[in-house]
């Protein structure tokens, strides 16, 4: 149990997904991962007195989700459920497909929901919202009946939904898992190790096991799940992955296999142990230095690696903008950026343009009252 007044301490670390927010657009990676930083509701264990109005803001946005991701979100939740509900069992079954479709019919619904309801503003994280709404809404003006939701979509949403799990269910991959031969290891578990002595990099595995071919024979083998379109990210993120089990579980590469599965489209390969496609150990060192590289040019933009949860975080304004401008309108934070009309604002001046004329008038004072000769002036 947490103590009462500790606070998270927000310290360097590196996933896919932070790469891939990175690469995109540096001041996403800033708005997600470091602007937002402690704007969760406060509980019963938190010293802060209250809650910086940008964090929480952008905190907000950063969980919002566009309707195929929350397909996506709704399919791994169920199957990670019915395994987790069956990990420390002494004899596992498999979910029916009535199980897995009535568990995940009902979180879809729910998340609909919760949209409409606005039941994220007292619970960003626990409760789902979705972009085609939120925005939606602002944009087309549709008042209360804006509904982007239609029946067909709807529709559409849970047929993909049913095609995923009805494809997981009957895959050889979800009859491997419940093998006796096979040893459960991890669902879903947030773990990293160590590159180069000072980046952790953080991994989530869909699923890892042990598979015991013989008394001489064990290999460990990493799932990883896809709703969406097939990618060569996925393969090279499942290589970090083999990394992460050589050198935390200490398992040889010549007994590692990786099976990204697709389930949408239900196409599934097998790399490494005993497959016709071998774990390529170039590869392997080719992923790890691609990583140490991405965590150079990320690390280069905050002033520690292990800052305490009082450090200031770092100048939003170290962070550039895409030129990709393609990209922007299917990005939750766009109104943040159009707001700061894309030029490097400071965290004092974007906290002015999202908190609304009383806290600017606040801010404003607070920093007269600081330095009189050096009042800020904005030209919005």
């Amino acid at each position: 149990m947490a103590k009462k007044g500790s606070r998270l301490a927000n310290e360097f670390s590196w996933s896919f997904s932070r790469h891939s927010t990175f690469t995109e657009c540096q001041k996403k990676y800033w708005y997600t991962y470091y602007g937002s930083w402690e704007g969760w509701p406060k509980t019963p264990f938190d010293s802060r007195e209250s809650i910086d109005p940008l964090a929480s803001h952008l905190y907000a946005l950063k969980q919002i989700q566009h309707l195929p991701m929350f397909i996506g979100s709704v399919v791994h939740e169920t199957i990670e459920h019915f395994l987790k509900a069956r990990q420390f069992s002494l004899q596992r079954e498999r979910p029916t497909f009535e199980e897995l479709i009535s568990f995940a019919d009902a979180k879809f619904h729910k998340g609909l929901e919760d949209t409409k309801n606005e039941a994220w503003r007292k619970a960003p994280k626990k409760h789902a919202n979705l972009f085609e709404y939120y925005f939606g809404k602002q944009e087309k003006k549709g008042g209360a009946d804006f509904d982007p939701f239609t029946a067909e979509v709807k529709q559409e949403s849970e047929r993909k939904i049913a095609q995923c799990l009805a494809n997981w269910q009957n895959s050889p991959i979800a009859k491997m898992a419940f093998d006796t031969r096979a040893s459960w290891l991890s669902i879903e578990e947030l773990s990293h190790f160590m590159l180069a002595g000072r980046y952790k990099i953080l991994v989530v595995i869909d699923f890892a096991m042990k598979w015991q071919q013989s008394q001489t024979q064990e290999a460990l083998v990493l799932f990883d799940w896809k709703t969406g379109a097939e990618s060569e990210k996925t393969e090279e993120q499942l290589y970090s992955y083999a990394i992460f089990a050589n050198r935390t579980l200490q398992m040889p590469y010549e007994r590692i296999i990786l099976s990204p599965f697709y389930l949408f489209t239900n196409k599934y390969t097998k790399i490494g142990y005993q497959q016709e496609v071998t774990l390529d150990l170039e590869r392997v060192k080719e992923v790890e230095q691609n990583i140490l590289t991405s965590c150079e040019a990320m690390s280069a933009k905050i002033p520690t690696l292990t800052p305490l949860a009082t450090d200031p975080q770092p100048d939003p304004r170290l962070f550039s903008y895409t030129e990709n401008r393609a990209m922007c309108p299917r990005c939750p934070f766009k109104n943040v950026c159009t707001k700061a009309d894309y030029q490097d604002r400071s965290k004092e001046e974007l906290t002015f343009l999202v908190t609304g004329e009383e806290e600017k008038e606040k801010l404003k004072m607070k920093t007269k009252a600081k330095e009189p000769e050096n009042t800020l002036s904005f030209n919005f």
